[in-house]
């Protein structure tokens, strides 16, 4: 028994000097191998935070469009049930250039100071009607900046498309186009 434990000992202890155990290259080729799966493993990270953050981002553009909707929404309300359209200076604050041309042409009258706008334009036809309440009913999204705006002026029903775009953080009314009232 002593012999055997002798052999035993002495076969460990040349194994361990002869360097038994995976060869140099058994253990390069395994190194390469948990370098393979770590960077796999890491791109497959970065694939799922990528998809997070674009899932992220366009539920941001979600909550930064419905917050612009509602923003341009009141601001066509205010506009129109505050009789702003009325206001020149106003006009000159929030129409593009392109629009206060349009308001500018579509003035029908002598216009001595040159300034003249055709506010009219954010109205019905039917400018001279019983003397009730003025108005917005409803404001719609309709895509790509536009909105259409239905109301009351003096009684008789409206509706209008306009365009309202952001310029420098600035709501400006780009367009208009009028629609007959519906009685």
């Amino acid at each position: 028994m002593r012999k055997l434990l002798s052999i035993i000992t002495l076969f460990i202890g040349l194994c361990t000097m002869a360097g038994c155990g995976p060869s140099k290259a058994e253990t390069e080729a395994q190194r390469l191998a948990d370098s393979a799966r770590v960077a796999d493993s890491l791109h497959r990270v970065d694939s799922i935070r990528m998809a997070d953050s674009i899932r992220v981002a366009d539920s941001i553009r979600v909550v930064d469009s419905t917050a612009r909707v509602k923003k341009v929404i009141q601001f066509i309300t205010d506009m129109y049930d505050n009789g702003k359209y009325t206001d020149y200076d106003f006009l000159r604050k929030h129409c593009t250039d392109k629009m206060l041309q349009y308001l500018h042409d579509n003035y029908e009258y002598d216009c001595e100071s040159g300034d003249c706008f055709a506010v009219w334009m954010f109205r019905s036809d039917e400018q001279d009607g019983p003397d009730e309440p003025n108005g917005i009913i409803s404001v719609e999204p309709k895509g790509d900046d536009w909105y259409l705006y239905t109301f009351y002026d003096m009684g008789f029903k409206g509706a209008h498309l306009i365009k309202v775009i952001d310029q420098d953080g600035q709501l400006m009314i780009d367009a208009l186009k009028r629609f007959q009232p519906t009685k």
